[in-house]
């Protein structure tokens, strides 16, 4: 915010102007506050009812971004002197927490939850039960909030866009994850993601990194899913109680996909993190550093992709949230789908 500046108009009301620039697409949070002393002091907060104008929530980036204080329902007995000073505050919102609807063609919606930033432990401690040795812990930093898909993208989001549908599973229809979908056919020049992005009028939709995958699916939690730890049951394809409300894998699935968002939510008010479809995510697959990590975009070198989360005809170690493993881009399988992001 910049050019901030303030003079009293006639009827003793406050004009104030100023430039904004840096606010998201949601707008910025705008506030003021007045010192009565020149600046020592910023004791007069005027009430919201007294403001008119370019203020409060919603603020979109300009120039000459006008607001009015109506001064003597605030200071009955003063005028607005010399020696007042007005300081305006623009802040960004955090969308943690907050949804974002996006309608695709013919009405279908895209629900996306948004994610904050912060730093996490990715990967598993030494001790977890049914770990691999890739999954070195090391400690993630992402500096930017982000949206991330409430459910897998479905069948009915996929045909919406592509206007086909290439899924093998059909009993649920277009309420299921879209599967038999490769990493190009998501990134390609002709890909879902370009003809996402050319249908909405913007460039920010895209896979998530690795990282973000994974800060998502953790929900803030350390153990080995969002839920829990699950040790009480089995690893494989066996009966596993605490597992049951949350995972669509080979001991509940009978053998294929299910609709999305059936299961228990995690922390972060997303479903499907673990199991129902493996999910491609943009990173190449890679050994981790066991260095501090900021805003990591994994390798860049290396033929595999990652895919992230298990699916319904696999283990249930397979869908912890640190499990990873990597496929040739160009493969499709019906065991395979993805989940969107989307840059703030």
């Amino acid at each position: 915010m910049t050019r901030v500046r303030a003079a009293q108009l006639p009827d003793r009301t406050v004009e104030v102007l100023y430039d904004l620039a840096g606010a998201y697409e949601e707008g910025a949070t705008v506030t003021v506050a007045v010192s009565s002393d020149g600046g020592d002091a910023w004791d007069v907060h005027p009430d919201a009812s007294t403001l008119s104008g370019h203020v409060g929530e919603g603020v979109a980036n300009g120039t000459d971004r006008r607001f009015v204080w109506n001064a003597p329902a605030s200071l009955p007995a003063e005028t607005f002197r010399p020696d007042f000073k007005v300081a305006v505050t623009a802040t960004n919102n955090s969308i943690a927490g907050r949804q974002l609807t996006v309608t695709l063609p013919g009405g279908v919606p895209l629900v996306m939850v948004g994610v904050s930033a912060g730093t996490f432990g990715m990967g598993s401690p030494a001790a977890e039960r049914s770990r691999s040795p890739e999954e070195t812990r090391h400690t993630v930093t992402l500096t930017r909030e982000y949206w991330v898909g409430r459910t897998e993208v479905t069948q009915a989001q996929w045909q919406a866009v592509m206007g086909t549908s290439p899924s093998f599973f059909s009993s649920c229809g277009g309420s299921c994850p879209v599967e038999q979908v490769s990493w190009d056919d998501i990134r390609g020049a002709d890909g879902f993601l370009a003809k996402l992005n050319q249908l909405l009028g913007t460039t920010r939709f895209r896979l998530p990194t690795e990282a973000e995958w994974e800060r998502a699916a953790r929900g803030g939690t350390e153990t080995r899913f969002s839920f829990g730890d699950a040790l009480e049951g089995e690893d494989g394809c066996g009966a596993n109680a605490a597992a049951l409300p949350y995972v669509w894998w080979c001991g509940d699935s009978e053998g294929s996909t299910r609709p999305a968002g059936t299961k228990g939510a995690s922390p972060y008010g997303l479903y499907d993190l673990h199991g129902n479809v493996s999910e491609w995510v943009e990173d190449r697959h890679a050994d981790y550093s066991s260095e501090p990590q900021t805003d990591p975009a994994g390798s860049s070198s290396g033929l595999r992709r990652v895919l992230r989360g298990g699916s319904f005809n696999y283990d249930l170690r397979t869908t912890r949230s640190a499990y990873r493993f990597g496929s040739l881009p160009h493969g499709r399988y019906p065991f395979v789908g993805f989940r969107l992001a989307r840059t703030r």
